[in-house]
């Protein structure tokens, strides 16, 4: 799994104070691959938002669609788990 290293971080927090949108970096991250976990941290740290803001930002986007929806029934297997 890849993770994001300090470079990372570095590299789209100054793209973000050069004034790119969130949604961009959404979209690079997914293009480059990097799970929807790794690239939740980089948004939250990248825009210093709440880390359910980041969640929220990333899993609504259109470019993170197939994942969340390849996701969602163990999603709900967990929810079913923790009922019982």
């Amino acid at each position: 799994m890849k993770s994001a290293s300090a470079e990372t971080y570095k590299k789209y927090k100054e793209s973000a104070e050069r004034g790119t949108s969130r949604e961009h970096v959404i979209v690079a991250l997914k293009d480059e691959d990097y799970p929807i976990l790794e690239a939740i941290k980089v948004i939250r740290k990248t825009y210093d938002i709440s880390l359910g803001d980041a969640k929220i930002a990333v899993s609504s986007h259109a470019a993170w669609k197939n994942t969340v929806d390849g996701a969602q029934g163990l999603h709900d297997d967990f929810k079913q788990a923790f009922k019982s």
